[in-house]
């Protein structure tokens, strides 16, 4: 119920999925409800943590969580690109501003490792990586 209400375009179609997919019948009132609470919930904690982290001294701010251990390498990979949305698609009487392409955002966080070098092992930037003047 809480992934339907977060992430459908509205509480009623949250209760249209969970009624075809679960077989189950929550109203559209009772899934805002609990979305409202859990949301409210989830706030509450960012801020009594943005606040405890507030009162930290410098020093503890800046030395990160202890809770987890920090990657040899870490990696942040995004993207985006466009896709067609299938409601309202091809429809000539779609509302105003519905517009059936999106665009999606993605991100990868990576933990990796790798040899260690004392001097760059490639100090020059291979031919094949260089952007070719033709596509300039």
């Amino acid at each position: 119920m809480t992934w339907a209400g977060a992430y459908q375009e509205s509480f009623k179609t949250a209760e249209e999925s969970i009624g075809r997919l679960g077989e189950l019948s929550i109203s559209a009132g009772r899934i805002r409800r609990v979305i409202e609470q859990i949301g409210g919930e989830r706030v509450e904690e960012r801020d009594t943590a943005v606040e405890r982290y507030k009162r930290m001294d410098i020093p503890k701010q800046d030395a990160g969580s202890s809770a987890v251990e920090p990657p040899e390498i870490g990696v942040i990979s995004a993207d985006g690109g466009r896709y067609q949305r299938r409601d309202y698609f091809g429809e000539k009487n779609r509302p105003p501003g519905r517009k059936h392409w999106r665009e999606d955002k993605v991100g990868c966080l990576l933990s990796m490792t790798g040899p260690s070098y004392e001097s760059d092992p490639v100090p020059k930037l291979p031919e094949w990586l260089k952007v070719s003047s033709a596509i300039q």
